[in-house]
């Protein structure tokens, strides 16, 4: 078994043993949680202790970040309108800054505007590819 494979593709194999989960880095066995209890997708270690992968949201994906071995929250997230552009995003970005190419970001209220009727909080029309707030 890929040790970055979802548990739930294992289905019908005999479960791995404690010498098979001890024998894992703590790291990989880290990244491996976060498919099987978060259901995030592409874990990749960045630097500085950190990871990234991608969520599922209502409308959206998104690249989360996090300290690796820390079970108890994101430090950061990003979104995209396509799976298809956060995986490119992510296997494009090494951990420094942002990645490129979303469209939403949170914490911050940012977004880049990709209709003709959006409105920044301040009520005015912004073009089309340009970066703006809304709370």
């Amino acid at each position: 078994m890929n040790m970055l494979t979802p548990i739930s593709a294992t289905r019908g194999t005999a479960a791995r043993s404690e010498d098979d989960r001890a024998a894992v880095p703590p790291d990989i066995a880290f990244l491996q949680w976060l498919i099987d209890e978060c259901g995030y997708r592409h874990p990749k270690p960045l630097p500085n202790g950190r990871w990234a992968a991608i969520h599922r949201k209502m409308f959206t994906h998104a690249i989360l970040t996090g300290r690796i071995h820390c079970y108890i929250g994101i430090d950061e997230h990003w979104c995209f309108a396509l799976e298809a552009e956060a995986i490119i995003a992510l296997d494009a970005w090494d951990g420094t800054g942002e990645p490129t190419g979303w469209i939403r970001h949170p914490a911050s209220g940012r977004r880049v505007s990709r209709g003709e009727n959006e409105m920044d909080e301040n009520g005015r029309i912004v073009p089309i590819g340009e970066m703006y707030v809304r709370s």
